[in-house]
């Protein structure tokens, strides 16, 4: 899934998640919610932006193997993908407060936060190897699946309606 994606149905899993409760833990559940929104959609067939449109990405086809290489490819990546983040974050916080739906900010925010984060992961085991995030890399990749065919974007386009609707249905 686009980052996109993953920040605006993290960020509609937050605001569900933390209107349906009235204290401040609603919020920690939001993040929590949006954490395990990533993990959920990530089982759709969905497009793999990585392996497409990432300049430093080394092995993109063996799941376990792939790197982010330091240098000015790299550079353009954090760009790339810190702006799509961006994006996400303001297309949700825009959506659930302003437009459709007058959730916290704060909700939206966490539940963003939370179904970009185990994509953010990924760097840290890319550089790190480290033992807790080496477990949740092979969790986490096992769940993907991934095409490179531009069309599975109208799965994602999908699963965010989808969202919103439940999101209405449910808050």
């Amino acid at each position: 899934m686009t980052l996109t994606t993953h920040a605006i149905v993290g960020g509609a899993a937050g605001a569900a998640v933390a209107a349906a409760t009235s204290n401040p833990w609603g919020l920690l559940g939001g993040f929590i919610a949006g954490f395990a929104s990533h993990l959920i959609i990530d089982a759709i067939p969905h497009w793999n932006e990585g392996v497409v449109m990432l300049r430093s990405l080394r092995n993109p086809l063996d799941k376990l193997k792939r790197d982010l290489e330091m240098g000015r490819d790299f550079a353009y990546d954090v760009v790339y993908l810190g702006g799509e983040s961006l994006l996400g974050l303001l297309v949700a916080w825009g959506w659930f407060s302003f437009g459709f739906f007058h959730f916290s900010p704060w909700a939206i925010l966490l539940g963003t936060v939370g179904g970009l984060l185990p994509d953010a992961l990924h760097l840290v085991y890319f550089k790190t190897r480290a033992w807790g995030v080496t477990q949740f890399e092979e969790f986490h990749s096992g769940l993907q699946h991934e095409s490179t065919n531009i069309w599975y974007l109208g799965t994602e386009a999908w699963t965010i309606l989808i969202a919103l609707a439940l999101l209405k249905l449910f808050a």
